[in-house]
């Protein structure tokens, strides 16, 4: 069990990220949440599996809507949680 926290920046706002985001989380069965930042990027926090957490942004790096110019990355500590939720 991993937990990691993500910053993209890039056309990520405006385009579905978040619910994509949520969908992909509910999926695979990840906590955490997504929130959009006021300098137009979007913060994801995310705990799971490893294999799922990767997949989950595999798939977010893919998605054809999302032009990800950066990716900040910082390892967190794993909490009790379990809910994957949109943030505002």
């Amino acid at each position: 069990m991993i937990r990691r926290k993500y910053r993209f920046y890039g056309q990520v706002q405006g385009v579905g990220f978040r619910w994509t985001a949520l969908r992909l989380a509910k999926e695979l069965n990840i906590t955490g949440y997504v929130k959009n930042e006021y300098d137009y990027s979007v913060t994801l926090e995310v705990q799971g599996e490893k294999d799922d957490v990767c997949n989950m942004i595999q798939n977010i790096e893919d998605f054809p809507y999302f032009i990800i110019s950066g990716i900040d990355t910082e390892e967190l500590e794993v909490i009790p949680e379990d809910v994957f939720r949109v943030k505002y």
